[in-house]
This record gives structure tokens, C-alpha cells and sequence, in this order.
């Protein structure tokens, strides 16, 4: 056997340097699936840069342990690639259902662009809870216009956000209630006038889980 391996220029171990390759992509399909778990579990998908946190739970290790493990295979390099653009591709998967952290449940909150100065934040709970854990209170002020500008600047911020709006109707001079509802987040308002130039808004921002209850209230 050895004299024809070097007849032949392969080497004695050959045979176990093919068998590495194959092992090394169960591995790395194995892992795959328990980073989808361990993403799920821990709701990563929910807490902030989270694809880059996913992904580098999933790909890095994928693409890195195929590297090692397959050792000098020539197909070495693109079987660690695929390895990467699969962890890739299950980055939706494995961020899917996670309740929002109070961390990415503020970056969704400043991501309406609600009017108004922010001037106390309370942030509540976290993202690994089922339906809903994660809490924000934010209370803001806009000064130098009408109450009723400021409404129609929220409603208005809200629907180009993608949230269903929800307006109550308000006794004169009562605080007013607006309720929105999507993207994992459900949101209720109360815009109270303070002095004729001056609104305060307290909202409350709610982190929903896999299924959010959208049916916030009438329309108006």
C-alpha cells in the first residue's frame, strides 16, 4: 500500500483528510441548529444590532469551524463559505418571535420621530419574556405651537411610521389619547396642554411578542 501511494503521489493519509470535510460540515450544520435555538431561547433577536449578534453566532462559527476542521481539502474554502451565507441566511429564522429589549424597544421608539423635547425615560422589563415584557415610558415636551398641531404632528409621525393610529375623542381641555399599534410595539399617548403654546406627550411603549394585539381601540 505505501509503495503504490507513492507511485501514485498520494499521500498515506489522504483518505482521512477527504473524511475531514464531510464531518466538519455536519458540525457545522449541527451548530447551525443550536445557535437558532440559543438565539431563540435568549430572544437575540430582540435586543439592539441584533443581526450583527445572530450573525456572529451563527456564521462565524459555521465558517470558522469548517476551516479548521477540514483541514489541507481543497474544497476547504468553499464549504467554509457556504457555511457563512447559511448562518447568514438563518439570521431571519433564528431572530424570528423575540420580544424587542428595552434597548431596541427605544430605537424603535425614536425611530417614529414623535415631536417634541425628551425629558424623563423609564425604560422597564427586558425581551425575554412571553408575550410582552419590555416597557418604555417617555415623556417629552413641545413648545411654540397648538395642542392641535402637535396631534396632527404625532398622528402623522405614527402613520409614517406604519402604526395603525388610534384617536379618542376628549372632553374640551381634557388630555388627549392617541393608541398605535405595529411593529412589535404597541403605543398609547396622552397629549395634555399645559399653556397655550406648550404640550406635554406621555407615552408608553410596549414591546410585544410573536403575535401583537393590534385592536388598540375605535377610531374616532
Amino acid at each position: 500500500m505505501t509503495a503504490l501511494s507513492h507511485a501514485l503521489e498520494i499521500p498515506d493519509d489522504a483518505p482521512r483528510q477527504w473524511r475531514r470535510l464531510p464531518l466538519a460540515v455536519v458540525a457545522a450544520a449541527a451548530w447551525l441548529v443550536v445557535g437558532v435555538v440559543i438565539a431563540r431561547t435568549f430572544a437575540l433577536g430582540g435586543m439592539e444590532r441584533r443581526v450583527l449578534l445572530v450573525g456572529a453566532l451563527l456564521a462565524i462559527p459555521a465558517g470558522l469551524g469548517v476551516w479548521l476542521a477540514a483541514g489541507p481539502h481543497r474544497f476547504r474554502t468553499a464549504a467554509s463559505a457556504i457555511a457563512m451565507v447559511l448562518g447568514v441566511a438563518l439570521i431571519p429564522l433564528a431572530s424570528a418571535g423575540a420580544t424587542p429589549s428595552t434597548g431596541r424597544l427605544a430605537e424603535l421608539a425614536d425611530s417614529i420621530g414623535l415631536p417634541g423635547t425628551t425629558i424623563r425615560d423609564r425604560a422597564i422589563g427586558n425581551g425575554r419574556c412571553r408575550p410582552a415584557c419590555s416597557e418604555l415610558r417617555r415623556t417629552a415636551v413641545v413648545d411654540g405651537i397648538s395642542i392641535v398641531k402637535v396631534r396632527a404632528q404625532v398622528v402623522g409621525a405614527l402613520k409614517s411610521a406604519g402604526y395603525e393610529v388610534r384617536v379618542y375623542s376628549h372632553a374640551p381641555n381634557a388630555p388627549q389619547r392617541i393608541d398605535a399599534g405595529g411593529k412589535k410595539v404597541l403605543v398609547s399617548l396622552e397629549l395634555r396642554r399645559t399653556t397655550e403654546a406648550r404640550t406635554t406627550i406621555a407615552a408608553v411603549f410596549l414591546a410585544q411578542g410573536p403575535a401583537p394585539d393590534h385592536e388598540v381601540g375605535p377610531d374616532l
